[in-house]
């Protein structure tokens, strides 16, 4: 009778230093018991192993056991089982770096200590094998085609834009997909097979962004004499100096693995970057084969993966949202490492013994501290725990409400460059000083549904109703409150401003702002017997491609759990489809974006107004701090500059950019411009930075502007 192995006891890791473990995973046959050994390691590049990147599944789910050391013993589980059996080599040994079994889970100091390393533990293994499950759902023929689009074309990240998608043969098909106006047809097995690979666990998981990041990071500086023509029709040969230079090697930094079937990681990430491009300017079909907002977004959640970055606070937040994570923490947890340089002293340290909702707390207070700015409270949905401090995004919520004002990214300018101090108050409350802009009056309801088909006549409930008694009596072209026509207010509203004309240089992904708003006048009075006629000749001059890009950009906005709204004062507004009557606008000064706000009873003994933040919001004539500065003097309108992320003030005559706010220096004294100027001195060598000028409340009482602190619980 064999003897009864015991338990697998953990040796503790110094802690003096960086220190990690690794398993060496012994031969064998498929059927065979699986057997490793553990060993400690210094982390410092001194060991050779590979890094696994898995599921791991259910661990009372059949969870299977491995013997460890020869004796003891080690309960893992069933999928973690089967990456084991198929990385197993049939006659040597085989050094990995798993998390479930590298790191003693049950010791939640070590547990802390280990996930601070775990960035460099994936930045130094050899490879990363993506162990995505076995072979199911037509999963070899999905990898094969996408191998073969991975193959054929090259993605480069570069200064002069945000990626190019080169072509790696001379042949007509390398070229038709590296092409921004040739269209891609995908089979409609291919379409099934890749919701099903594209809907496995990992492709969810919280912790891969850390995992896969290292396979990311090569920056590929390539400069195109003309960056347009890489994607033109007709294109020349492609450079085979930059092709030697943007090539990986024959497998690339991490392999996935499915079953018995295999590619590289640097393929995938081309393949999606062709399907991105393709799906942005309307090109990826059939066009028999309607694209549900779903298979969008999914698309563009496995897009995020593959792009070479580092990440800022504002895309981490927007991208963890919709993954998931056995630990609620470990949304904070998993990319800490992983942060962009305006952002990298944000380092939270892992710390398993505290509740989750403390360290949500942690990182959105020290973001406040170090930015200078509320932009986090934008992740903020109002619908969260109860109990929850509405002002501390709930990502513990593995299903949150999609909001198409965080999923765009897009960039505002509501409070200017200002920020004020924020005092906590209390464990759950803070104060910020703030402009109320005005209550709400009514709203609308939210458009759940956008046109998905390409026939520019289709006209949708929300057209036909919700548009014209959004507008009461007023006419399209009739001047609305906040400036400009209905027309103007209700194109921005739709697409919050996501109009090619509001990116420097302007962006083929959005459409033109005139185009848009003579679709937006088609959709509104194609609804309408008496305008039809007028719908028929104006649907004639629409290019489809230009039609196909203003339905994503209101797919992208108003349509994520957004409605119109209009306030008491008459201004209009896009809110969270939960904003009901009698709750407030307000600009809280640090925050690039307005607030719908939600008063409660105030606590006995405070004089103090407190609010729940409802989400944030689009107000017409507000977005680029009106509310403390006015309207932009004439021939003035601000841009999203794409090269350095950073939104700018453009002069519509000569087409220069300053970074500087034209209001601010005409409003401030010298001795409170100096600091203004200093922060922009700072801001134009960085990206992803605005400048910053400090205000309270009796400055913008010298402004003229009624501020006020408000509470939030």
């Amino acid at each position: 009778m064999s003897q009864r192995k015991t338990r697998y006891q953990y040796a503790e890791l110094p802690r003096d230093e960086p220190w990690m473990r690794v398993m060496v995973l012994h031969p064998g046959s498929p059927l065979d018991e699986i057997s490793i050994t553990i060993r400690q390691e210094r982390l410092d590049g001194s060991c050779s192993y590979e890094a696994l990147s898995y599921v791991w599944g259910s661990v009372v789910d059949k969870p299977e056991t491995i013997t460890v050391n020869g004796a003891k013993e080690l309960r893992i589980t069933t999928n973690l089982s089967s990456a084991l059996r198929y990385l197993r080599y049939p006659a040597e040994e085989r050094v990995l770096w798993v998390d479930a079994i590298c790191i003693n889970q049950e010791d939640l100091a070590e547990r802390g200590h280990q996930v601070a390393y775990m960035h460099r533990i994936y930045q130094q293994a050899t490879t990363v094998q993506i162990w995505l499950g076995l072979e199911a759902d037509d999963s070899e023929f999905t990898m094969k085609q996408l191998d073969g689009i991975g193959s054929a074309v090259q993605t480069a990240w570069t200064k002069d834009v945000r990626w190019v998608l080169l072509p790696r043969n001379t042949d007509d098909y390398s070229r038709m997909l590296a092409s921004f106006t040739q269209q891609l047809d995908l089979s409609e097995r291919l379409w099934q097979g890749l919701h099903s690979f594209f809907t496995r666990p990992w492709f969810e998981r919280v912790w891969i962004r850390q995992e896969i990041n290292p396979a990311n990071v090569a920056f590929f500086d390539v400069t195109l004499a003309n960056p347009v023509d890489a994607q033109a029709d007709h294109m020349h040969q492609p450079d085979t100096d930059i092709l030697k230079r943007l090539s990986p090697g024959s497998t690339g930094a991490a392999q996935l693995i499915c079953g018995n079937n295999t590619m590289s990681w640097w393929n995938l990430r081309n393949a999606m970057t062709c399907f991105q491009m393709k799906l942005m300017v309307g090109k990826l079909g059939p066009r028999t084969i309607p694209i549900s907002n779903k298979a969008r977004f999914r698309l563009s959640l496995v897009q995020s993966l593959c792009q070479t970055r580092v990440y800022s606070w504002a895309s981490l937040v927007r991208d963890l949202r919709y993954t998931k994570c056995t630990d609620s923490r470990d949304r904070i947890y998993a990319v800490c490492s992983m942060m962009a340089a305006p952002d990298a002293p944000l380092v939270i340290t892992p710390d398993y013994t505290k509740p989750a909702v403390d360290v949500y707390r942690d990182v959105v207070l020290s973001h406040i501290k170090h930015s200078r700015s509320l932009d986090i409270l934008r992740h903020c949905v109002g619908t969260g725990t109860p109990g929850h401090p509405s002002w501390i995004p709930d990502w513990m919520n593995e299903d949150p409400p999609h909001l198409g004002f965080n999923d765009n990214g897009r960039q505002f300018l509501a409070s200017s460059h200002f920020y004020a101090d924020v005092g906590a108050v209390g464990h759950d409350a803070i104060e910020v000083p703030a402009v109320v802009i005005d209550s709400v009056d009514k709203t609308f309801p939210p458009f759940s549904q956008v046109p998905q088909s390409t026939e520019k006549r289709l006209a949708s409930e929300c057209w036909e109703t919700i548009i014209p008694g959004f507008m009461g009596n007023g006419n399209l072209r009739d001047e609305c409150s906040g400036g400009g026509t209905y027309l103007s207010a209700i194109l921005d509203l739709l697409t919050f401003r996501n109009v090619s004309e509001t990116e420097h240089p302007p962006s083929d992904i959005y459409p033109k702002r005139e185009m848009a708003k003579q679709m937006i006048e088609l959709l509104v009075y194609g609804c309408l017997v008496s305008h039809a006629k007028h719908a028929e000749e104006t649907a004639r001059s629409i290019d489809d491609g230009e039609f196909n890009k203003l339905r994503d950009s209101i797919w992208s906005a108003s349509a994520m759990n957004y409605g119109l709204c209009r306030t008491e004062k008459g201004y209009l507004s896009m809110v969270p489809s939960w904003t009901t009557q009698g709750d407030v606008v307000a600009v809280l000064i640090g925050s690039e974006i307005p607030f719908v706000l939600r008063r409660i009873q105030t606590t006995s003994g405070s004089s103090t107004a407190q609010y729940r933040i409802v989400g944030p919001c689009y107000v017409h004539g507000f977005m680029d701090g009106e509310a403390l500065l006015g309207p932009l003097p004439p021939g003035v309108e601000t841009v999203s500059e794409v090269r350095t992320v950073q939104r700018k003030f453009r002069d519509s005559e000569s087409g220069l950019l300053d970074l500087a706010d034209p209001r601010i220096l005409a409003v401030f004294s010298e001795d409170k411009l100096h600091e203004y100027r200093e922060s922009l001195k700072v801001a134009q060598n960085s990206r992803m930075v605005q400048p910053k000028l400090r205000v309270g409340i009796d400055s913008l009482s010298e402004l003229g502007v009624q501020g006020q602190v408000l509470r939030l619980v």
